[in-house]
């Protein structure tokens, strides 16, 4: 919310990616920090749904054989993994 995150697992660390933008409270020799001109905050899953749409062939593993063939490069995505309600 409002491009910030409270990191309730990292004793309530706040991550504010305006801050990050502006480059505030970091080092000015850090070349890498310097470099940044846009910090959105974005859920684990949106980031890993951005990763997929540009994974290279090399990088899949099919798991049911003749697969890859049948995939529509513009048909719909998905992914699947264990949320923080796993249990």
């Amino acid at each position: 919310k409002n491009n910030r995150v409270v990191m309730s697992n990292l004793h309530n660390v706040e991550i504010n990616g305006d801050a990050i933008a502006k480059n505030l409270n970091c080092s000015s020799s850090d070349p890498y920090m310097g470099a940044i001109k846009v910090c959105t905050i974005i859920n684990d899953f949106v980031a890993q749904g951005y990763g997929c749409l540009t994974l290279q062939p090399d990088e899949v593993k099919e798991l049911t054989p003749g697969s890859l063939k049948m995939i529509d490069p513009t048909g719909p995505k998905a992914c699947v993994g264990a949320g923080t309600g796993l249990g």
